[in-house]
């Protein structure tokens, strides 16, 4: 059964690959269906692998499809929003992207898992997790990202913390006398 599991990811996987690669797409009806198809995609396969003996395969690949192409569209509606904020320079989208990615992210992230959809949230704030479990008894647990602290350290040797951008954007900004980091 694995085998057959990883030989149709295997095969999924050649047919997205194409010999033409993009920076951008063309329009936002291009990139929406190409993050509700990944994010769709990745849940529904993380689903299958994550799936309980007594669980059909069937069933949890659609739970996990569906449920990871709405994570999908919310990662593309985060991204529409941080393009607005380029455009305009309103700091006013840049938390509300925020806040719209890591529902998507953790949405996606709960598909994979083959859990339901509400069940797990998290949110990035430099280097830090913030994990909301909502399962039963309502629970928070933080998480340390090492690769994330790593490069804040590494920011704090080769600039200054501007702590109002920091504050703004929800990560740490830094500038030194040559680029913003």
């Amino acid at each position: 059964m694995k085998k057959r599991c990883c030989l149709t990811v295997l095969i999924f996987t050649l047919f997205l690959i194409t010999t033409k690669t993009q920076a951008q797409h063309k329009n936002d009806f291009e990139a929406g269906l190409f993050n509700i198809g990944f994010g769709g995609l990745i849940g529904g396969f993380g689903a299958i692998i994550n799936k309980k003996p007594n669980q059909k395969t069937g069933k949890v690949f659609l739970k996990g499809l569906y449920q990871g192409a709405l994570g999908g569209y919310l990662l593309f509606e985060s991204k529409r929003l941080v393009g607005k904020f380029s455009k305009s320079g309103n700091y006013g989208y840049v938390w509300p992207s925020k806040l719209v990615n890591a529902a998507g992210i953790s949405i996606i992230e709960n598909a994979a898992a083959n859990r339901n959809l509400w069940e797990q949230w998290h949110i990035n704030l430099g280097f830090n997790r913030f994990e909301f479990y909502t399962q039963d008894k309502f629970k928070v647990s933080y998480r340390i990202m090492p690769f994330a602290l790593y490069k804040t350290i590494d920011g704090f040797t080769q600039g200054k913390l501007d702590v109002s951008e920091s504050v703004k954007i929800g990560s740490f900004v830094f500038v030194s006398n040559q680029i913003k980091i």
